[in-house]
C-alpha cells in the first residue's frame, strides 16, 4: 500500500491531537535533538506539470526524512566531514522516486482538492487552526518563529484539504460486516498470542468484542484500510495524469513515473 504521511501517522481521528499535525521543524535550528544533525542538502525541487511544488512544503517532508536516514546511517554520530557527507546524501538522493512518493501521494490529494474547492470552510479551517494553536502550545509559538505565521497556515492549509478528501471518502464507506469485524478480530488476537503478548492464563481473559472498545477499534482500522485502497487508487490516477519531476542537487530533471503504488 503506498505509504502517507497522514494515514501513516493519524487512524480515523484525522488529527485528533493537533502534535500530529505539526510542521516539521529543523533539528538543527532549534537545538532541541542530542545529534549534531546537518541541514538537508540542497537545493533540491520538485515540480507537478511544471509548477514547482511549494518549496516550504517540500523542506518540511526533507527535513523529517533527511534526519532518520542521517541517523540510521552506522557511525552518523561520530563520523564528521565532507567525504562522510557527501556519501550519506548520495544515499539519500539515490531513489528519488521511493524517497517522494509519501509527499507525492498527499500533495496530489491535496492538489485535486484545491481545483475542486479553491475556497475552503472557513469556519471549519479556523477551528482546525484553533485546535492546533491551543493543542501545541510552546511548539506552536516556535514553529511561528522558525517559518511564521504564514508559514504554519500554509503547513494546516494543506493537511486541512488532505483530512477533508479522507473525510468524504470514508462517508461513501459501507460499514464493515459482523463477519469482517470478527476476522480482524480473530487475525489481531492470533498475532498477538503468537508474539507473547499473552500467557495461557492471559487468554482466557482477552478482550473480546462484547467489549465497545475492541469493536470500536476493530471498526475504524478496517474502514482505515478502506480509506487506504480508495486513496491509493485515486492517486494512481492522478499520478498518471501528472508530470512529476525531480531536480537533483545536480540540477538535472528527473521525470517520475508511476510503475507501482505497491
Amino acid at each position: 500500500m503506498m505509504r502517507s504521511l497522514l494515514l501513516a501517522s493519524l487512524a480515523l481521528s484525522f488529527c485528533a491531537l493537533p502534535s500530529a499535525c505539526a510542521p516539521a521543524v529543523d533539528p538543527a535550528v532549534e537545538g532541541g535533538m542530542l545529534w549534531d544533525t546537518p541541514p538537508v542538502p540542497g537545493p533540491v525541487a520538485l515540480f507537478f506539470d511544471d509548477a514547482p511544488v511549494h518549496a516550504q512544503a517540500l523542506h518540511e517532508f526533507l527535513t523529517s526524512e533527511w534526519t532518520q536516514f542521517y541517523l540510521r546511517q552506522e557511525g552518523a554520530a561520530d563520523q564528521q566531514g565532507e567525504a562522510h557527507l557527501a556519501a550519506v546524501t548520495q544515499l539519500f538522493y539515490a531513489q528519488p522516486i521511493e524517497l517522494l512518493r509519501p509527499l507525492i501521494h498527499d500533495l496530489l490529494l491535496v492538489r485535486e482538492h484545491a481545483q475542486r474547492f479553491p475556497e475552503v470552510d472557513g469556519e471549519h479551517f479556523g477551528e482546525m487552526q484553533a485546535a492546533f494553536h491551543k493543542g501545541a502550545g510552546e511548539t506552536a509559538r516556535m514553529l511561528e518563529e522558525h517559518l511564521g505565521k504564514d508559514g504554519v497556515r500554509a503547513h494546516l492549509l494543506r493537511r486541512f484539504r488532505l483530512e477533508e478528501t479522507l473525510l468524504e471518502m470514508r462517508a461513501g464507506l459501507q460499514h464493515p460486516t459482523e463477519a469482517e469485524i470478527q476476522a480482524w478480530y480473530d487475525g489481531k488476537m492470533q498475532l498477538m498470542r503468537e508474539s507473547g503478548e499473552y500467557s495461557d492464563d492471559d487468554w482466557a481473559n482477552r478482550p473480546t468484542l462484547d467489549d465497545h472498545r475492541v469493536r470500536e477499534l476493530a471498526e475504524n482500522q478496517l474502514m482505515r484500510q478502506q480509506i487506504e485502497v480508495m486513496a491509493s487508487a485515486r492517486v494512481a490516477r492522478l499520478w498518471k495524469e501528472s508530470v512529476i519531476t525531480f531536480v537533483g542537487l545536480d540540477g538535472q530533471k528527473v521525470p517520475l513515473r508511476l510503475t507501482s503504488i505497491d
